[in-house]
């Protein structure tokens, strides 16, 4: 019997049509997937080169971060450099170190009264010619020096004879400072033969009494403007001069120093437990 099936003529141009379409599909799959490879490729470019930027300012300088500093004024740390300082003031001491401490209370006493005081004993050592401590401020220049002695002692004249000495090789060496005086501070009473050379030698006396709980934390402020706060057991202690007018003090506790913004010295040597 004959075939009834009905075939469709096909049409010309689909093949072509359906390999065209196949072709675009395929470039636009392509397209994709290379921005995608490119965008990746261009993100870690940024990231990349972010971080050599910041690694170039460091090096610069133009980014200041410290961690040094943070970690100093955590918690753990104020309360370390407390107990250093009551180790350091409970601590039995030499008769080198207790003459020191009293050289700084007589310093300390001078600072707040706006005078510039040069701790000359503590920084030149054997070679301070006797001269404890220079104070000077706008009107005179002091010469001082300090003696903390038992209670039974009595001081004679010939320390007092000294200092008149040095005080006029002071003068000779620097003739431009403003009235240049003798001043001898001590514990105890001057026998009375060194009152009397005293007065004949313009040498004023002060008898002062030592207070250990003073405030020694020393606040400075650099002239870079760094807020920086020295214990009396760091290097540059006595190298380090109080000016009120610049907002610098002596605090009380390490925690008066950093809850006003200052930082421990970097270059400090701890003193070992007596």
């Amino acid at each position: 019997m004959p075939s009834f099936t009905h075939r469709v003529p096909r049409r010309r141009g689909t093949r072509r049509i359906h390999m065209f379409h196949c072709l675009v599909a395929k470039w636009i799959n392509r397209f994709i997937h290379m921005s995608l490879y490119f965008a990746v490729f261009l993100i870690s470019f940024v990231v990349l080169t972010a971080e050599l930027f910041v690694v170039y300012l460091l090096q610069k300088q133009f980014i200041k971060t410290k961690p040094r500093k943070q970690f100093r004024n955590s918690l753990e740390q104020v309360v370390r450099y407390e107990k250093e300082l009551q180790r350091y003031i409970k601590c039995k001491k030499n008769t080198y170190e207790i003459g020191l401490m009293y050289e700084r209370y007589i310093g300390y006493l001078l600072e707040k009264d706006s005078y510039s005081v040069e701790y000359h004993g503590a920084t030149k050592g054997m070679r301070d010619l006797g001269i404890d401590l220079i104070a000077k401020d706008k009107k005179e220049t002091l010469i001082i020096q300090t003696k903390y002695w038992g209670k039974t002692k009595v001081i004679t004249e010939q320390p007092i004879e000294h200092l008149a000495k040095i005080t006029d090789t002071y003068k000779e060496m620097y003739p431009q400072e403003n009235k240049v005086k003798a001043v001898f501070f001590a514990t105890i009473n001057l026998s009375q033969e060194a009152e009397d050379m005293a007065v004949l030698l313009e040498v004023k006396f002060i008898k002062m009494k030592f207070d250990n709980s003073y405030p020694m934390i020393k606040c400075n402020i650099s002239s870079k403007g760094e807020k920086i706060f020295h214990l009396p057991t760091d290097d540059y202690y006595d190298k380090i001069k109080i000016d009120h007018d610049k907002g610098e003090f002596y605090a009380k506790t390490v925690a008066e120093a950093v809850g006003k913004g200052f930082r421990r010295a970097f270059r400090h040597k701890p003193k070992p437990a007596a």
